[in-house]
């Protein structure tokens, strides 16, 4: 089957509250409705239902797993990824899931949910909101820790903070992680890893996809109307000038013992799906580069010319100072 034929086939598959996604898509357009960050919690929504189903099937005390959800792609997840598997105790990417959108696709469960009542009526009468999605989340995370093992803590990562708001309810003693990242660099490295393709993205539309995903992660921050002390906000640019000490927080935040981690190795940890280092005839790849001592991702964005700057004031440079990378906008 050649690509167009797939891509014909996926879109004739496509729901119809789906097609919005696709021709937003082929306008350039984000795909992403605002929706998906800020889901619309259901009227007579049980959450204590849908924990005791969580419990029942993964175990009343079971291993917590970490999800590492980034405020867009080339955010830095897979770096911090990386970081935690130099910890005894780690199993990173079960299965090779090296993307891991169980929460993101939340709402398509949902919709199957909606399909099975739709069947017969009465149904809605006794199902509670989400629960397809806590039978679907907590059997798969329970077969996944069956096959690494109950000794190792598993890590998934996701270049996204969809439905973020429902996480807690699948997902009640799981460790969610939030990475930040300086959006211009996002911005900037974007351009360059998503360059190609008949359909590109522009650069406002970026913009405002990384202040609209700013947003939501903030409120869980320290003080933020979200905090939560299994929810740990964390900068990309901390663990770049300071990966020791930033890895060991968190690793007492998650409760991982430190003296199971291998500090040493952090010195020659490969560089991996960098847009800088890639070649043009290369593009850019997750393959590990040679560790790299001058490598530095911060403050690509400084060449940008003035038109461009001004037009990332304009549509996320509120944003940019909320979340601590610019005090003014004077930069």
């Amino acid at each position: 089957m050649s690509r167009v034929e797939s891509r014909v086939d996926r879109f004739l598959a496509t729901r119809v509250g789906e097609l919005g996604i696709y021709f937003r898509k082929m306008l350039g357009l984000s795909r992403i409705p605002w929706s998906k960050y800020d889901t619309r919690m259901p009227q007579g929504l049980d959450v204590e239902a849908i924990s005791n189903i969580v419990y029942t099937i993964r175990g009343e005390n079971y291993k917590p797993s970490i999800f590492i959800h980034g405020v867009l792609p080339r955010s830095g997840t897979n770096y911090l990824a990386d970081l935690f598997k130099f910890h005894q105790r780690i199993h990173a990417h079960p299965r090779d899931l090296w993307e891991f959108p169980l929460l993101s696709v939340t709402d398509r469960v949902t919709q199957l949910q909606n399909d099975f009542t739709r069947v017969y009526r009465h149904n809605a009468e006794v199902l509670y909101p989400f629960e397809f999605s806590a039978y679907l989340d907590s059997a798969y995370m329970k077969c996944l820790q069956s096959k690494v093992g109950s000794n190792k803590t598993m890590v998934f990562k996701f270049p996204f903070v969809h439905h973020a708001n429902i996480f807690r309810i699948l997902f009640p003693e799981d460790y969610q992680i939030l990475l930040l990242r300086d959006g211009r660099d996002v911005v900037s490295s974007s351009m360059k890893t998503f360059s190609k393709g008949i359909i590109k993205r522009n650069f406002s539309d970026y913009c405002a996809e990384w202040s609209r995903a700013t947003e939501t992660i903030l409120n869980y921050d320290v003080d933020g109307p979200n905090q939560h002390s299994r929810t740990i906000v964390v900068r990309f640019e901390d663990f770049i000038k300071n990966p020791c000490e930033r890895i060991r927080e968190l690793l007492d935040r998650v409760g991982l013992d430190c003296s199971m981690y291998n500090f040493s190795g952090l010195a020659n940890m490969p560089v991996r799906g960098s847009s800088e280092l890639a070649t043009r005839s290369e593009g850019v790849h997750w393959q590990p580069y040679k560790s790299q001592n001058e490598f530095n991702p911060i403050g690509r964005w400084s060449g940008w010319p003035e038109r461009r700057k001004r037009k990332f004031k304009r549509i996320a440079g509120e944003m940019l100072i909320n979340a601590g990378y610019e005090t003014s906008d004077i930069w």
